[in-house]
């Protein structure tokens, strides 16, 4: 019996020193853990302050630099100076104006009825939704479809008068009618019009944006829309006077046109620009229109080509690229002070998610070196930029804009932010080498004019042809009868494919950085 509670007592015993030595086992694994998390956390928090100290320490040098080059941080100085004469500024006719006349502290229209009068005028669809372009695609080679814009002239009317019933205008059967029809259902523009032909005669233009807005981005810019819609009606109104041969009014409103798309020349913005290049595409379809049928004199030519000459999109891209550096050192600004604000930048998917959270949960000291990286990237954009001789390289752009060294999580916001300075070099390489095909196709109509032919070869124009704002170059040409010709730029991709121009898969639209950049075909008669 004591033998069996000795037993007991021991088995007791050894049950407790288990449990004690088990206890122990765990207590020092714990703590040996939290010593080792504890080492990891200290690790981390130096790495992080050293790398953040190192970071911010780098950025302030590099800025310095910067600034010694010329680099402009604030958006707001690369906005026009003011125009203290409202008597020689464009902006201040009464039509614009009123976009721009809110009560004080408010963005609420002072007179209701100006304000209407100018967010009304030439809509071509519903009411404050973006209006109708029935302007056809470049690439497509196709006259305006008169028939088309009576339509939509029609229906506006229709509805500016409240007009429920159902139905359609009765359509001419031919083009000419049609364009007499156009004519007469757009006199009652010709008011405003007026207004603005006299206006574009100031020799300024400063429109006036809020421009004490903190981010530029938030700048509203009503005007656009407005020019946008004046330049439609008067390529439709151009294109039905040179069907009833009425070259001389198509030549004024072709003139203002490209009047109203100088009065934004000087403002960086990229929905300026962008509005800008669609202006200059309006004119430049109503020259290919008159072209094709040889509607223009040598004088209305020699005019075209003076006012053409005089644009310089090239150079204009300079100014598009200060503020685009300008305007991503911002957005560096903000990701450093609140980084959770990149959430949702990248799109939907894994790899956007994990380039999201590698920004957010790196040192700012590495945000510091993605900056520094993204302002030497913009450096190597600029070098593929010839302003003095017109000149645009893909080549050099390509190279910077796809990065080159380490790029992920380093330089994961650079190499996104990099795509917009490309972006706007390949827009402005484009729109100008349209403008100096639409310079050389003037030229090859005052040698048809002449000769009763086309040239053979460019250099029979004498002078100096427009060159190809990608090689340096004259602009591919091939005649191809005497009186039809290919004429084309080899484009971004610097490859010359015969003419050819490339579209975006199913959408059907050309793409400019694939393929040739083609001078539309004039339609056979």
């Amino acid at each position: 019996m004591v033998k069996a509670i000795k037993t007991a007592d021991e088995m007791r015993g050894g049950i407790r020193s288990a449990r004690f030595s088990s206890w122990l086992h765990v207590h020092l694994n714990l703590r040996r853990g939290s010593i080792i998390v504890g080492l990891v956390c200290t690790a981390l928090a130096i790495f992080y302050a050293e790398e953040n100290w190192r970071g911010r320490r780098a950025w302030e040098n590099y800025r310095v630099k910067l600034i010694s080059k010329g680099v402009v941080f604030d958006w707001h100085a690369l906005m026009p100076p003011p125009v203290p004469d409202d008597a020689e500024n464009f902006a201040m006719t009464p039509l614009v104006a009123a976009l721009f006349d809110f009560a004080p502290g408010t963005y609420a229209p002072r007179d209701t009825r100006a304000y209407a009068r100018a967010s009304m005028f030439g809509h071509l669809g519903e009411p404050f939704r973006n209006s109708v372009d029935p302007v056809p695609d470049w690439a497509e080679g196709r006259r305006i479809d008169l028939a088309e814009a009576l339509q939509l002239v029609h229906k506006q009317k229709v509805r500016a008068v409240a007009e429920t019933r159902p139905g359609s205008v009765e359509l001419p059967s031919d083009r000419k009618s049609e364009a007499f029809a156009l004519l007469n259902a757009l006199e009652e523009m010709s008011p405003i019009l007026a207004e603005l032909r006299d206006a574009s005669a100031r020799p300024k233009s400063r429109f006036n944006l809020n421009y004490n807005e903190k981010e530029h981005w938030n700048l509203a810019e009503p005007h656009l829309d407005l020019l946008r819609r004046v330049s439609v009606i008067l390529a439709l109104r151009a294109s039905a006077e040179l069907m009833v041969d009425k070259s001389e009014q198509a030549a004024e409103d072709l003139e203002l046109i490209l009047s109203l798309a100088n009065t934004i020349r000087d403002v960086p913005l990229g929905g300026s620009q962008w509005t800008r290049n669609l202006l200059l595409g309006h004119a430049r379809h109503v020259i290919w229109e008159g072209l094709a049928d040889h509607r223009w004199s040598d004088d209305q030519l020699e005019g075209f080509q003076s006012q053409l000459k005089q644009i310089n999109l090239v150079n204009d891209a300079k100014a598009r690229l200060r503020l685009e550096r300008a305007t991503g050192d911002h957005l560096f600004e903000l990701v450093r002070e609140k980084p959770s604000i990149v959430k949702g930048w990248f799109g939907p998917g894994f790899m956007a998610w994990m380039r999201s959270f590698s920004i957010q949960s790196r040192p700012s000291g590495w945000l510091a070196d993605d900056r520094i990286y993204y302002h030497r990237l913009c450096e190597k954009v600029e070098r593929g930029l010839d302003v003095q001789a017109g000149h645009i390289q893909p080549g050099l752009i390509n190279h910077a804009g796809h990065g080159g060294a380490l790029s992920f999580p380093i330089h994961a916001l650079a190499n996104v932010l990099i795509e917009g300075p490309t972006d706007i070099l390949v827009d402005a390489a484009f729109a100008q080498t349209m403008i100096n095909q639409t310079i050389l196709a003037c030229d090859l109509e005052h040698h048809q004019l002449r000769h009763h032919q086309l040239p053979e070869r460019l250099d029979e124009l004498g002078g100096k042809p427009e060159r190809d704002v990608i090689t340096g170059e004259p602009l591919k040409y091939r005649r191809l009868d005497e009186s039809r010709f290919t004429l084309y730029s080899v484009g971004w991709n610097e490859v010359d494919d015969g003419g050819v121009i490339a579209t975006n898969g199913a959408a059907k639209t050309a793409d400019p950085t694939h393929g040739d950049w083609v001078w539309p075909a004039y339609p056979r008669k």
